[in-house]
Parts: structure tokens; C-alpha cells; sequence
């Protein structure tokens, strides 16, 4: 976590890929600050299998609040997370300023309620192009849910 706070005063930065570790609370609260800091320019953040729990989904989705930059989000294989921290990722698509074109989900363990959370904030994302989905694990249902309104 201390190389991600050395790199909030980095001008040229476009992507970050922190992929395979354990990212806890004050590594999520520093890359808010880098979500939040107009010099660097993060288009692509990639946070694939790194044991974030809720907690740290729900700081990470603060970040993309007001966000100008940020394109690219793969959450990957991040099996921690359960349904406040989909649900807190899924309301910042909703946002009417959200520039997320891509957002891969794939590898994850998400119930009923989480794929309901999301099938709504897409339906309501006017900028998610490219979603990832493979190798879900959704469990059964007994009856449909509608994905677009």
C-alpha cells in the first residue's frame, strides 16, 4: 500500500494493475485518493484476484464518485466481496456522470440479489459498453429476473 500512496503525486499515471495480493483497507482508501486527485489520469484499474472484502469495495466505490477518468474496472475473481460491496460498486453506475465503459466481473461468487443489484444499475448505466461475466457462479432461481427494463 505504500507504493500506491507514493503514486497519488504521479502526473502520467493511466493504469494501475494490482493483481494477486491482499488489498486492505488503507490500500482502498489510497486509491480513492488517486480516483479523486485530477493530476494523475487513471483510465484503467485493475484489481483482479486480491481478497478485497466489502469494506474495501464500498471505500473503492467512493472513489468513483465525481470521477473524470476512470474507464476501465476489473474487479476479477474478487470472491470477498458480497452483496454492500457489489451493492455500493453497482449504485456508482447508475451515476448520470459515470464515464465506466468496462466493468469485469468474472470469477465471482454473487447471489440472486447481487445479480438483480446489478442487472439494474446497467439498465440505468448509460456508459458500461463492455461488461465481463465469465465464470460466475449465480445460483439457480425459481423465477426470472428482468435484466433490462
Amino acid at each position: 500500500w505504500k507504493l500506491v500512496g507514493s503514486l497519488v503525486r504521479h502526473r502520467g499515471l493511466e493504469i494501475i494493475v494490482l493483481k494477486n495480493i491482499t488489498i486492505g483497507r488503507e490500500c482502498c482508501r489510497l486509491l480513492v485518493t488517486l480516483l479523486r486527485n485530477p493530476k494523475p489520469k487513471l483510465a484503467v484499474l485493475d484489481l483482479q484476484q486480491n481478497n478485497m472484502v466489502d469494506e474495501c469495495a464500498t471505500i473503492l466505490a467512493t472513489g468513483m464518485d465525481n470521477n473524470d477518468t476512470l474507464k476501465k474496472l476489473s474487479l476479477c475473481f474478487s470472491t470477498d466481496i458480497q452483496g454492500a460491496g457489489w451493492r455500493a460498486i453497482h449504485s456508482k453506475l447508475q451515476n448520470p456522470n459515470a464515464i465506466l465503459e468496462e466493468l469485469n466481473l468474472r470469477g465471482n461468487y454473487i447471489n440472486l440479489s447481487i445479480a438483480t443489484s446489478l442487472s439494474e444499475a446497467l439498465a440505468n448505466s448509460s456508459s458500461v459498453r463492455t461488461l465481463g461475466l465469465g465464470n460466475m457462479c449465480i445460483p439457480r432461481q425459481t423465477k426470472p429476473i428482468t435484466v433490462w427494463h
